[in-house]
């Protein structure tokens, strides 16, 4: 049996089918059709890759990867920054390596695709099989070699393989809304009293505004790519900025993509991109003008829109993404934690990056246990890749 498996390096994902897919990697947010055409639109500055081992030619195994040259001084704030730097003049690859990743840029976590019905034996050849070609390509291609935003309890499906060879670091947490509800009262009934209050303040204030929910957001495909990237420029969180390619063409090739768009006077004040499943609704980029997302609340608007479509639809997840913990808790929220685990072909660059493992550490904002009874801020939330705190 153990001869029957092969492995081979596909550029972007492997011509695998949907339903492939669904079984390598079950429950996860992301689609193949969502991952496919974030690679064919591109974004500036990456490359894209998978590693696939096959088990008498089906897949059993699937390593998505990214590359491109990451700032790590980008993470750090202040002094630190300054000195970090100055130090990346001198020393490049460790400060802006050149990096090979595991898993999704634009994801909401990372995760490598198994087939959970493999024997034991069968799991662990696959497993070194993609490991040794990982190495080969980190020490070929790369510098640092990055899993990014993986769940804790995911990381066993990298076999056996020694921690050590690896430094974590804690990553952005991911919010989740359960709805076992039948109406939206109930949803209002689980927050606390000032929080509704709030709620109901904030949209009072956007009552004039309209909300278009579409599949086909052509004339509206300029404002969209222009509220995207001036959140982009917001946002210190933003690893890659994606094209227009991608905003133009999501609804027609990724099932269950639709826009909802905030419009006021004609004009675009913000937009919603979502994914739907029978299972879970996706926040994927919710985007907005500066001014007018604080006067009118527009975060919260969105929240409560999204909220009751699910409940009105039997859907009994809503996945909001990362950032904000704070906000997302006082609304509802659980919360799953995600780790980075890096390594640098360096010893002594890994030696470093390992001691200063803190400063790059991701510390939300605010505590997402902070009491409910705080009043929700004023200040906009938006989310594009990952989402900034409130």
């Amino acid at each position: 049996m153990l001869s029957e498996l092969t492995v081979d390096v596909s550029e972007r994902v492997a011509s695998i089918e949907p339903a492939e897919w669904a079984a390598l990697f079950p429950g996860h947010p992301d689609s193949i059709e969502l991952v496919r055409l974030t690679e064919s639109c591109g974004l500036d500055g990456f490359s894209f890759a998978s590693v696939v081992v096959r088990h008498a030619g089906r897949p059993v195994l699937l390593v998505p990867l990214f590359q491109t040259t990451f700032d790590i001084t980008h993470m750090v704030k202040g002094l630190t920054r300054t000195i970090a730097t100055a130090i990346a003049r001198v020393l490049p690859s460790l400060l802006r390596p050149r990096l090979l990743g595991v898993g999704f840029v634009e994801g909401e976590w990372g995760a490598i695709g198994l087939d959970r019905n493999l024997p034991d034996s069968l799991r662990h050849a696959a497993w070194t099989l993609a490991s040794n070609t990982l190495d080969q390509l980190h020490h070929q291609q790369a510098d640092l070699l990055l899993r990014l935003n993986f769940l804790p309890d995911s990381l066993a499906d990298f076999g056996s393989e020694q921690p050590g060879r690896f430094a974590c670091i804690d990553t952005y947490p991911c919010a989740r809304v359960p709805l076992p509800y039948t109406h939206i009262d109930e949803y209002y009934a689980g927050l606390s009293k000032n929080m509704r209050k709030d709620l109901r303040r904030k949209l009072r204030s956007a009552e004039e505004i309209t909300i278009l929910h579409t599949r086909q957001p052509g004339a509206w495909l300029d404002a969209i790519h222009d509220l995207y990237l001036r959140t982009v420029e917001r946002s210190e969180l933003s690893m890659g900025v994606q094209r227009r390619c991608l905003f133009a063409s999501v609804c027609d090739q990724v099932p269950g993509a639709r826009y909802v768009l905030y419009i006021q006077g004609g004009r675009l004040l913000a937009f919603n991109l979502l994914i739907e499943s029978g299972s879970v609704l996706v926040d994927k980029y919710f985007c907005m003008d500066l001014d007018a997302g604080r006067q009118l609340g527009l975060y919260f608007v969105s929240w409560i829109e999204n909220i009751r479509h699910c409940i009105d639809h039997r859907i009994p997840v809503y996945h909001a993404g990362p950032g904000a913990e704070a906000t997302k808790a006082r609304l509802g929220a659980k919360f799953v934690a995600s780790v980075t685990h890096f390594r640098h072909r360096n010893p002594l660059a890994q030696m470093l990056l390992r001691r200063f493992r803190r400063l790059l550490a991701y510390t939300p904002a605010i505590d997402p246990n902070a009491p409910e009874h705080q009043p929700l801020p004023d200040t906009p939330v938006e989310r594009v890749s990952q989402r900034p705190a409130a």
